[in-house]
C-alpha cells in the first residue's frame, strides 16, 4: 500500500501540467486555460483519496503528500495539517537513531513549492535548530542556508532594483574579508546592489555550527535588507529622513575610501539592516511555529534614531557639513541614482549639484503623494533653511 501511494503521488506531480498549454491543472475537471479535459488526472486523484482512507501513514508517505500539496487536493491538505505533529516527531526519532536529516535531503531537489510551504519548511528548521544538521558534511550543512535564501525570495517575492531575484553564494573567509570595508575584522556577509548579489562567509557559517544558530539566519536577513535599501531613496512612498541620510552616506562612501569603515557602527543603513535582520528572523520563526530565540524586548535594543553625526579622519561632523564640503565634486547623475536627493538639490550649470531654494523644495514635495514621513522631511528642510538665515 505504501509503495502504491508514493507511486500515485509521483504520477500526479508529473501529470499536473497541461500538455497542451503548460498551465497548472486544477484538482478536478479540465484545464482552466485551454479547457482540455483530463479525466485520467481526476481519476488518479480519486484513487489517491481512497488509498489514504487509513490515516495511519508512514513518514515516507507524508513527505510525498507534502510534495503534492500545491496541486490543490483538499484531502491532502487536511491530512498534512492533521499530521504536522507526526512529521516533527519522526524528525526527532531520526535524530535519536543517529540517522541524518531526511527532509533536508529531500529539499535538495530544489522544489520551490516545498520551500514555500511553511509546514514542510518547518521540518527543516526543526532539524537545524535541533542540531540534527550538525553531523552533515560541510556542503550539506551549507545547503540549508541556500534553501533558506531561496525561501526568502520565494515567500516574500523579493525583487531588487534589477527586478530579478538576487544571486546568493557562499565564499571562503579569505575571499570575503578582502572585499570588506575593514579587512582586519571578520565579515559574515556583504552584498552588491548593482550586481544584485549576496556573498556569505562560508567558513563563519560553519564555525557557528555549534554556537548560536539564530545568528546565521539573522545574517542572511541582514544582507537581504541591504539589497532592498535602494527602494527607500528611489520610491517616493518610502521617502523619509532615514532614506535621505542613507542616500547621502552612499554618495560620500564613493568619494571617501574609508568613509563606510570609519562610520560602520553609526550608519543608518547598517543599523536598519541589523534591526531588520533580527526582526525578520524572529517573525519567520513565529510563522513556522517556533518559539523565537529573540524576544520583543531584545528587539527594542536594536531600535534607533537616525543620527546625523559622522566621523571623518577621526573628527566628528554633521553629515550635511561633510556633504556640502564635497558638493562641488558630486555629479548631477546622483540625482538619477538617488532620486530622494532631488528634494534638496538640483543640477548646477557645470553639471554638479547645488542647493534648491525652500520654494523649489516645497514645489517638488507638493508634486508627490503626501505621507507623514514626507511632511516630516519638509519640516526638516524648513527648519534647516531658517537656521541658515539666523547665521
Amino acid at each position: 500500500m505504501e509503495a502504491e501511494i508514493i507511486e500515485t503521488c509521483q504520477k500526479l506531480k508529473k501529470m499536473s501540467i497541461c500538455a497542451n498549454c503548460r498551465d497548472k491543472l486544477p484538482p478536478y475537471g479540465c484545464c482552466r486555460h485551454c479547457k482540455t479535459p483530463y479525466a485520467e488526472y481526476v481519476k488518479l486523484g480519486e484513487k489517491l483519496e481512497s488509498l489514504l482512507s487509513d490515516h495511519n501513514l508512514p513518514f515516507s508517505v507524508l513527505v510525498e503528500l507534502v510534495n503534492i500539496r500545491d496541486l490543490g487536493f483538499l484531502f491532502v491538505d487536511e491530512i498534512i495539517k492533521e499530521k504536522k505533529g507526526s512529521i516533527l516527531e519522526v524528525i526527532d526519532t531520526f535524530a535519536k537513531m543517529g540517522d541524518y536529516a531526511p527532509a533536508i535531503n529531500l529539499l535538495s531537489k530544489d522544489n520551490s513549492d516545498s520551500i514555500i510551504d511553511p509546514n514542510y519548511f518547518a521540518t527543516i528548521y526543526q532539524e537545524y535548530y535541533n542540531g540534527q544538521l550538525d553531523k552533515l558534511s560541510d556542503d550539506d550543512f551549507i545547503k540549508f542556508f541556500e534553501i533558506l535564501a531561496k525561501r526568502i525570495v520565494a515567500v516574500y517575492g523579493l525583487k531588487t532594483i534589477t527586478n530579478h531575484a538576487p544571486q546568493i553564494s557562499f565564499v571562503p573567509r579569505e575571499e570575503i574579508n578582502k572585499k570588506s570595508h575593514d579587512s582586519t575584522k571578520e565579515t559574515f556577509g556583504n552584498c552588491n546592489v548593482i550586481r544584485n548579489t549576496i556573498c556569505l562567509n562560508r567558513d563563519a557559517f560553519l564555525d557557528r555550527r555549534s554556537g548560536d544558530k539564530t545568528l546565521n539566519v539573522i545574517t542572511i536577513y541582514h544582507e537581504f535588507s541591504h539589497l532592498c535599501t535602494p527602494q527607500f531613496y528611489r520610491e517616493p512612498r518610502y521617502y523619509s529622513m532615514l532614506a535621505l541620510l542613507m542616500a547621502k552616506d552612499a554618495v560620500l562612501d564613493r568619494l571617501m575610501p574609508n568613509y563606510y569603515g570609519e562610520n560602520y557602527d553609526i550608519l543608518p543603513e547598517e543599523l536598519n539592516a541589523k534591526y531588520a535582520g533580527y526582526r525578520s528572523a524572529m517573525l519567520d520563526m513565529k510563522m513556522l511555529g517556533f518559539t523565537p530565540t529573540i524576544s520583543e524586548e531584545d528587539l527594542k535594543t536594536f531600535e534607533y534614531a537616525a543620527g546625523s553625526k559622522r566621523r571623518m579622519n577621526g573628527k566628528i561632523f554633521e553629515i550635511d557639513e561633510v556633504f556640502d564640503h564635497f558638493l562641488p565634486l558630486i555629479n548631477k547623475s546622483c540625482l538619477e541614482q538617488y532620486p530622494i536627493l532631488g528634494l534638496e538639490f538640483k543640477a548646477s550649470s557645470d553639471g554638479k549639484l547645488e542647493h534648491k531654494t525652500l520654494e523649489e523644495i516645497e514645489e517638488t514635495i507638493a508634486g508627490l503623494e503626501q505621507t507623514p514621513l514626507l511632511v516630516d522631511l519638509l519640516n526638516y528642510f524648513k527648519n534647516k533653511k531658517d537656521s541658515e538665515k539666523s547665521f
